[in-house]
């Protein structure tokens, strides 16, 4: 946004120059900085069309790796090596809770 501030500041002031320059009628070289004014004002159009460009490739390259994660994501949770891993891991947790005395089932009492 502050290069499309800094782009019609430039123009709103090159307009000024040249409105001061018709109005006094003198001799005065404002033509070399209008041209100055012209050139900075491309510069900017110029980084700020960079700056744009930069911008979409980094989001293309954001979306395509939230969707690569996602995708990786899914093919973990379906995966059957992950499942008995997952499955051995609650098991053994089970067992360390029960251990422990805090195991959510109810056992019968002898």
């Amino acid at each position: 946004i502050s290069q499309i501030e800094l782009k019609q500041q430039i123009e709103s002031l090159t307009e000024e120059l040249v409105k001061i320059s018709e109005y006094l009628q003198c001799p005065l070289e404002l033509d070399s900085y209008v041209k100055k004014l012209v050139n900075a004002k491309q510069r900017v159009t110029v980084v700020s069309n960079i700056l744009q460009t930069t911008q979409d490739r980094l989001n293309k390259v954001h979306d395509a790796v939230e969707k690569d994660t996602a995708k990786r994501k899914a093919l973990l949770d379906h995966s059957p090596m992950y499942s008995a891993s997952k499955s051995s891991q609650d098991f053994q947790a089970e067992q360390e809770d029960n251990a422990a005395g805090t195991s959510d089932t109810t056992e019968p009492i002898n």
